[in-house]
């Protein structure tokens, strides 16, 4: 139960500053094993509390969709240690500018925190912004409903900490959406290097791609912009522009500033989205073998969890 409450509060950063004090890194938590059964389980009462509530319930298809993209992207840590965590290891070690702070102290995490989320908004910034980037940060921003499968952040203090609403203008395709509110925790830093934008009433969020891809297939979810990019790439004249296409903007061509010419398809409502009829059974088969997927995948999490605990014994 000690185990639950603490996954419980982790999910939402509930944990005190002296729960995450680690010497070293085989002493880090599992954090994303803690969470998965938790995060499932919200799904699951989400989609219930829709129904009770009379409101529109998430689609299957798009939750899968979402789910498949998290399970995905988490693959190649299951052989792999993470990119980012390794780089950041070897800066540190060979690199550092500072005196290494003490590993249990207050300031230590404080500077930490608040670093990390800096560096958040400038790394998720550059998702949006540079093409190479967006071909990958791009499955996040499929998802045509948001609801937690997209997801799970709250909050109260809208000035200075992420909200929901603040995401949801983040995955909105309207105009005034795109490219804003790129903020982890805190959303200040969004207002401080002109990136903010608040929810507009009159202009209900609709979610999504500025150019929807339709499709709900996993594998051309996450490559379908890489292959746009390598047929762009033979299209353009000259290297300049051919490389330009790497580093430049998602919207960027030639003869446009680096972010594109800012124009983009208007919003017509109601919303329509990719929402395909299949057969009973096609649906019941997809479910299916969606929740085997699932079900080995959690086991697959857990094994990995055992072995890292049985390793710091």
């Amino acid at each position: 139960m000690a185990l639950l409450f603490k996954s419980l509060r982790a999910m939402f950063y509930l944990l005190l500053p002296s729960e995450t004090y680690f010497e070293n890194i085989e002493s880090v938590p599992n954090y994303v094993f803690m969470v998965t059964e938790l995060f499932m389980t919200f799904q699951i009462l989400e989609f219930f509390i829709c129904i009770y509530r009379g409101k529109n319930r998430p689609r299957l298809n798009d939750t899968f969709s979402s789910v498949t993209a998290g399970i995905v992207s988490r693959i190649p840590t299951l052989f792999l240690q993470s990119i980012e965590l390794s780089a950041y290891i070897w800066i540190y070690d060979r690199q550092s500018l500072f005196k290494r702070l003490p590993w249990n102290h207050p300031v230590t995490y404080w500077v930490a925190f608040l670093g990390i989320d800096l560096g958040y908004y400038w790394f998720h910034r550059m998702a949006h912004e540079v093409n190479l980037f967006w071909a990958t940060h791009q499955t996040h921003h499929s998802a045509e409903d948001y609801n937690l499968s997209t997801a799970l952040r709250q909050a109260n203090k809208r000035i200075v900490v992420n909200t929901p609403s603040h995401h949801r203008v983040h995955h909105g395709r309207n105009e005034y959406c795109i490219d804003k509110n790129y903020g982890g925790v805190f959303i200040i830093w969004d207002r401080i290097f002109g990136t903010f934008e608040k929810e507009r009433r009159e202009e209900p969020v609709a979610y999504g791609l500025v150019h929807p891809i339709n499709t709900f297939d996993p594998i051309k979810t996450q490559l379908c912009h890489l292959q746009y990019m390598f047929e762009q790439f033979f299209k353009l004249d000259g290297w300049r522009n051919k490389l330009a296409l790497f580093w430049k903007g998602p919207g960027w061509y030639p003869g446009v500033p680096r972010l594109g010419d800012g124009k983009f398809p208007p919003i017509e409502y109601p919303v329509k989205v990719h929402n395909p009829e299949l057969p009973n059974y096609v649906a019941y088969y997809t479910f299916i073998h969606f929740l085997y997927v699932l079900i080995q995948y959690a086991s697959v999490l857990k094994s990995r969890g055992v072995s890292r605990v049985k390793r710091q014994q």
